[in-house]
């Protein structure tokens, strides 16, 4: 007997590969393949079997750009092998922070420095 997880996943997988492909079909396979709040934070686009990814903060980027592998088998299992041949994932520029501490050895590190000890986050 199978268990529910990988039935359902079966089932729906088969389900979305009987649909024409469009945009909603991509779009709900990205849905599932990453969940709600990446999907979120991202746009996507499939043409000629490369998924672009748009992401509207570069850390969410980052996120796609590390599970990508992850995120390829989830995608081709949805869609088909052919479907998705690779991720190409696109961030926008960082924002420069603007702090008063601009190297590591500025960052307070005790309360005579005026603080307790943090990392520097970039």
């Amino acid at each position: 007997m199978l268990p529910i997880q990988r039935f359902s996943g079966t089932v729906l997988a088969e389900v979305v590969r009987r649909q024409p492909s469009s945009p909603a079909r991509t779009n709900f396979a990205w849905q599932v393949a990453v969940g709600p709040a990446l999907a979120r934070s991202t746009t996507v686009s499939l043409d000629d079997g490369v998924l672009t990814v748009r992401a509207t903060d570069a850390r969410w980027g980052s996120e796609v750009a590390r599970a990508r592998d992850v995120v390829l088998a989830r995608l081709q299992n949805l869609l088909g092998a052919d479907a998705v041949r690779s991720i190409r994932v696109e961030r926008p520029a960082s924002r420069q922070k603007t702090s008063k501490f601009e190297r590591a050895e500025d960052l307070p590190t005790g309360p005579a420095d005026g603080g307790i000890p943090r990392r520097r986050q970039d």
